[in-house]
């Protein structure tokens, strides 16, 4: 004869209640946990009714302290399945915590609005298709991010046995505008100099002078062909001016995470470049760039330096 059917991961099994004293009743279950242990659970109360009430609290609070996915199935709202990913994401230890806070905020600018009413299951490809078309109208960038973070979400819910495969990779493939690059013109770059150079110099300007930080700032990146967050990362010891020519360690960036301020972020990668410090050099023309496994030296940034102040 078969036994008994197991019960479903955070289920309950039949309630009864038995008399234990006068005017106290106990109402017993058993309630498979998510670890796949039956354990018996119990609650007590005045009357029968009470006793049920009391038990079924203490099921929902044990149901609502497994993980957040536990709860989520294909009927679920769509959001819920979103949180689910975040509470995940967060828990990434490889994952920089910036990245993490990007992920968040364009997941509830970007994708949430438009999936808030749907469940999981209703997250179709022609619904996927839809949006990322209408993103798509809007901008390329726009609709690869959106894709990007869809494709994530959906992907942990097949992960988690919520659905059987991801929408967004049965979407159309986007192609990517032609693009012409775009470099300054020796005007141009005299123009930003002298606009440096006279930066709250003006006579009549209040609050402090200028330090001269602006202006060589603009020359390190126009030097380097570096972003201005890393530029704002250099250290001492990224900076070797006996090479011939003149090079520089780009080993990180400088970022705005919330309720930490400004850091420095070393890369995540074991490597980093190393560019040649030609002056007037642009953004694509790194011919001199190595990778090497990043040295460690102090984290004061060189602007901090001459500040007293700035990234940790």
């Amino acid at each position: 004869m078969a036994g008994r059917p197991r019960l479903p991961i955070g289920t309950f099994g039949s309630i009864r209640t038995v008399a234990v004293g006068a005017g106290r009743f106990r109402a017993p279950t058993r309630f498979r946990d998510r670890d796949g242990q039956a354990r018996q659970v119990t609650a007590t109360g005045s009357s029968r009714n009470q006793a049920v009430t009391a038990l079924k609290v203490d099921l929902a609070e044990q149901m609502r302290a497994g993980d957040t996915t536990d709860a989520v199935n294909a009927g679920s709202p769509f959001v819920l399945l979103a949180e689910a990913w975040l509470e995940d994401l967060r828990l990434d230890v490889d994952g920089a915590e910036s990245t993490k806070e990007v992920y968040e905020r364009e997941l509830r600018g970007l994708v949430l609005p438009a999936f808030v009413h749907y469940t999981v299951r209703e997250v179709t490809v022609g619904r996927v298709e839809r949006y990322l078309k209408m993103q798509r109208a809007t901008s390329y960038t726009r609709a690869k991010h959106s894709r990007t973070l869809l494709s994530l979400v959906m992907a942990f819910a097949v992960r988690r046995e919520i659905i059987p495969r991801n929408p967004v990779t049965e979407t159309s493939r986007m192609k990517k505008p032609r693009h012409t690059p775009k470099a300054l013109t020796a005007e141009q770059i005299a123009a930003i100099r002298v606009a440096a150079r006279d930066w709250r110099t003006a006579e009549g300007t209040k609050g402090p002078k200028p330090d001269g930080q602006v202006r060589d700032l603009i020359e390190v990146m126009l030097g380097t062909a570096t972003r201005i967050g890393e530029a704002l990362a250099l250290r001492r010891c990224d900076v070797d001016m006996a090479a011939d020519p003149p090079r520089v360690h780009i080993d990180g960036t400088v970022v705005v995470r919330t309720g930490a301020g400004v850091l420095r972020q070393t890369r995540t990668a074991n490597v980093r470049p190393q560019l040649g410090g030609h002056p007037g050099r642009r953004r694509g023309q790194r011919s001199s760039r190595e990778y090497e496994r990043g040295a460690q030296c102090s984290f004061k940034t060189v602007a901090r330096e001459r500040t007293g102040r700035g990234c940790r």
